[in-house]
């Protein structure tokens, strides 16, 4: 049986998508797009496709890739939709195939604190309003006892504080290497192995 044989028997209406995952439905969009990046898979050819809102791209890559023992790279556009992936359909359709998929979450430096930056900061806090005041010490307190450097671990922090896009990843990426939470970053390459998919945002320092 091929991969596209394959795809094509987990989009069925009887497959194990729909007995598995809540509300799915399966769309000729969808079946001929998964179809597409299968035989491309196999063939070892570049495949560039368009489909619209409501096709279900996101299964129709994401599936011959698993059922394929891909390796792949996912790039979103948006930090909502690389969730949605990550945290939603890639454990979904674990579930429905009934195996475990290997996937890290990827994300840009600007995402990560660096400690360089923000000790520099610190050192100006005098200076600071005593709301920036406030926000770095919220900032310092999780700084303490994250083990990643993630600014999503601090709740209902704006997206263009000023503190923390004062206090993020170098743009140098040599700098980088040095300075924020790469052992972290390092561990999430290391352990999309193959078979796995890396799931990241549109731009690296994003």
């Amino acid at each position: 049986m091929t991969l596209a044989d394959r795809v094509r028997a987990a989009l069925a209406d009887d497959g194990p998508l729909a007995g598995t995952i809540g509300g799915f439905e399966a769309r000729p969009g969808q079946r001929q797009l998964a179809g597409h990046v299968a035989d491309a898979f196999e063939r070892g050819r570049t495949l560039i496709a368009e489909a619209g809102t409501g096709t279900g791209k996101t299964l129709a890559y994401l599936l011959p890739a698993v059922l394929g023992g891909k390796r792949v790279l996912i790039s979103t556009g948006t930090r909502t939709l690389q969730d949605q992936i990550f945290y939603k359909d890639v454990p979904a359709l674990a579930e429905a195939l009934g195996a475990p998929i290997k996937a890290a979450y990827m994300k840009g430096r600007t995402n990560y604190l660096c400690l360089h930056r923000f000790g520099r900061l610190q050192e100006a806090e005098a200076g600071l309003e005593a709301g920036d005041r406030r926000w770095l010490r919220t900032i310092a307190d999780w700084a303490a006892e994250t083990q990643t450097g993630d600014r999503a671990e601090i709740e209902d922090m704006p997206d263009d504080l000023d503190q923390w896009l004062q206090s993020a990843g170098f743009a140098n990426l040599a700098r980088f290497h040095n300075a924020i939470f790469a052992e972290f970053v390092y561990r999430q390459m290391a352990g999309a192995e193959q078979p796995a998919r890396a799931v990241t945002g549109g731009r690296v320092g994003a």
